[in-house]
């Protein structure tokens, strides 16, 4: 049966079959046919959609839903496929349709009949676009949470790094100013030594000084 449904929808490629219309045209029959009631769940196809691609696995599942749902008797199902059967005749699509209507009243089946079981078909899509969006929203809140964490972890990180970076700036400017002040003791003490030595040898070269003239004058005037 399910491969049956998937020779309906879709071809080898993953494509639309060749009856299935456009996004608008199919909003157009929605509309024309109010086929959503007060006790039904309403159909809106999303124009939007047309920008993704009709993944197979969402294919299948949708087409699994349906088989898992599928009703007794000539329903929509085998009318999709007698129009299926018609594709290739030399026919418009007014002709197709109506000859796939008379195949069905051969079975017992009607236009409200049918219309019935696609609206039923319709239904269960509904549903699992329901399972889908709960699925998919818990998971956008699971990444939107992740990434609240992550993105408060980051700033947190960022600004405790941002403290660290003053205060290895401020450390540094101390340090400059340690460094600037040690500079200056050095030279006033290199300074200090050198006057000391300068104070010394002025002193030295006072007293030795008067020794050797002393010295001298003894070597020239004593006999």
């Amino acid at each position: 049966m399910f491969d049956k449904l998937k020779k309906l929808f879709v071809v080898e490629d993953g494509t639309a079959t060749p009856e299935q219309k456009d996004v608008k045209s199919v909003e157009s029959d929605v509309a024309s046919n109010e086929m959503p009631t007060m006790n039904e769940p309403q159909v809106t196809i999303n124009a939007n959609a047309s920008e993704g691609v009709a993944d197979q696995k969402f294919i299948d599942i949708l087409l699994k839903a349906i088989e898992s749902n599928n009703l007794d008797g000539f329903d929509y199902l085998e009318y999709k496929q007698a129009l299926q059967s018609l594709a290739n005749m030399p026919m418009d699509d007014a002709t197709r349709y109506n000859s796939a209507l008379a195949m069905a009243k051969t079975m017992g089946a009607s236009k409200t009949s049918i219309l019935d079981s696609a609206k039923h078909y319709l239904k269960i899509l509904k549903q699992e676009e329901g399972k889908f969006k709960n699925a998919l929203g818990g998971q956008q809140a699971k990444v939107e949470q992740n990434q609240t964490v992550g993105i408060s972890n980051l700033e947190k990180s960022i600004q405790q790094k941002q403290a660290q970076v003053e205060t290895i700036l401020k450390q540094i400017e101390e340090d400059k100013a340690k460094l600037e002040q040690m500079k200056q003791e050095i030279t006033t003490s290199a300074n200090k030594i050198q006057t000391t030595a300068n104070n010394f040898m002025s002193a030295y070269n006072l007293v030795a000084g008067q020794i050797v003239s002393d010295m001298d004058n003894i070597q020239k005037f004593v006999n």
